[in-house]
């Protein structure tokens, strides 16, 4: 695969995105950049849309919920918060897509912090498989929700929220895009066996790297000594976002080689893929 071309928006060093609109419905700071974007560009083949983000469970985000350990949003008993469904979330940037009429394909990837990079995935099937062109867009916004989850399983992590939207064509920049299951008793554990499912020898490695004592512990015994590109401690765990955001963060460093662009998922599932710089 071929990027041809990429926007973003990261947090800051807090994992935030300042300003950004955490209560609406949608959220402007994503849609006037996407769409931006999206204006910029004529999609002139078969194409398709991914839209990627973190569990995108509707379900988990309309219930009522107490403000009791200070979260960012000041929530009521009474409340119930009510957050984006992820099918009107793509359906709306499909909506905006010029040259709309050339996608005949379009899928949600919510493989939680690995969702991204499944859409990557899934996106170099689609373009060997006759698409000429593909479109993701992953976005994450932190709520209640993703914290108190996060807290109750006393995950120690910087939490991030951010955007990426991505335009692929065929190529040789992106390859050996790979995807894997492995089962975990735990559902928010890592495995070394998960992370040589997807492993491939290179010259440096950009790892899922959340920073806890598991997943390092898991990640090290594969990578030994391959030079690493580690974000997270900087931005934060952007969670559904990260492996497609990092991929373009890679794309910015001034290296030469192959670099091995890894994320892992809740429930087992990991994803790779070497990008060629």
């Amino acid at each position: 695969m071929e990027i041809v071309s990429y926007k973003y928006i990261k947090p800051d060093s807090n994992g935030i995105v300042p300003e950004l609109d955490r209560n609406g419905y949608m959220t402007p700071q994503y849609i006037e950049l996407v769409n931006e974007y999206l204006e910029s560009i004529t999609l002139t083949g078969k194409s398709a849309f991914l839209y990627a983000g973190g569990a995108l469970l509707p379900a988990s985000e309309a219930r009522n919920v107490t403000m009791d350990k200070g979260y960012p949003q000041p929530i009521k008993e009474t409340t119930i918060c009510i957050r984006e469904l992820a099918a009107y979330g793509m359906h709306k940037w499909v909506g905006s897509i010029n040259g709309k009429e050339n996608i005949e394909y379009a899928n949600i990837n919510g493989n939680t912090c690995a969702s991204s990079m499944h859409s990557l995935y899934e996106a170099s099937k689609l373009l060997s498989d006759g698409y000429e062109e593909v479109i993701i867009v992953a976005e994450e916004k932190t709520s209640y929700n993703t914290i108190r989850i996060f807290d109750e399983h006393n995950i120690d992590i910087k939490i991030g929220e951010g955007l990426v939207i991505v335009h692929l064509k065929k190529g040789l920049q992106i390859t050996d895009c790979k995807w894997g299951y492995e089962y975990n008793r735990n559902p928010f554990g890592t495995t070394t066996s998960g992370y040589k499912k997807v492993f491939t020898e290179c010259d440096y490695v950009k790892p899922h790297g959340t920073g806890t004592s598991n997943n390092e512990s898991a990640e090290q015994s594969v990578y030994q000594d391959i030079p690493q590109l580690r974000y997270k401690e900087v931005i934060g765990h952007t969670q559904g976002v990260s492996g497609l955001l990092e991929v373009c963060m890679v794309l910015e460093e001034p290296i030469h080689g192959k670099v091995l662009c890894v994320s892992s998922g809740l429930g087992g599932f990991y994803g790779s893929c070497i990008l060629h710089m």
